[in-house]
C-alpha cells in the first residue's frame, strides 16, 4: 500500500482484519505519519522487518516490509 498517509494505512488495515490476517507479508510506504504507523504495527504484533528510505530527486520516502 502506497502513496497515502499513515493514519489512511492504518484505516483500512483496521478495516479489514481478516484479510490482514491472511497476508504472509507487506510492503508499505506512507507519504506521512510513518513514525505512528510503525508504532501502531508493533502494538498489533506486525513489527516491520524491515525500514529502507528511498530519495527521489527531492523526495525522501519511507518503505516498511511487514511479515508475520
Amino acid at each position: 500500500i502506497a502513496g497515502i498517509g499513515g493514519a489512511t494505512i492504518r484505516a483500512i488495515l483496521t478495516r479489514a482484519p481478516e484479510q490482514l490476517s491472511r497476508l504472509g507479508w507487506l510492503v508499505l510506504a506512507p507519504q506521512e505519519d510513518g513514525d505512528e504507523l510503525q508504532q501502531w504495527l508493533g502494538a498489533v504484533g506486525l513489527p516491520p522487518r524491515r525500514v529502507r528510505f528511498v530519495r527521489q530527486d527531492r523526495r525522501l520516502y519511507q518503505i516498511l516490509v511487514v511479515a508475520r
